[in-house]
């Protein structure tokens, strides 16, 4: 799992992002816009990819065994 650090670098050829960049969005892309109890990815998905929630909430949970969710994040 790579950190938040290390995705900018390897994504945005080394540089660093201006402020401006970030507040105009020009290194995040497009925005997409999830219906409400959305599955953005799924435990064990072979996925590199960061979400920043500039709206709303998410959360990150853990399956267990007994079929139970463990909420973590």
């Amino acid at each position: 799992m790579q950190t938040l650090s290390q995705f900018i670098g390897s994504h945005h050829s080394g540089e660093t992002s201006s402020k401006n960049e970030w507040a105009n969005n020009d290194f995040l892309g497009t925005a997409k816009i999830y219906k409400p109890h959305s599955v953005l990815c799924r435990q064990d998905d072979d996925d590199d990819t960061i979400f920043i929630v500039k709206s709303g909430w998410a959360l990150l949970y853990r399956g267990l065994l007994d079929g139970e969710r463990q909420i973590i994040d």
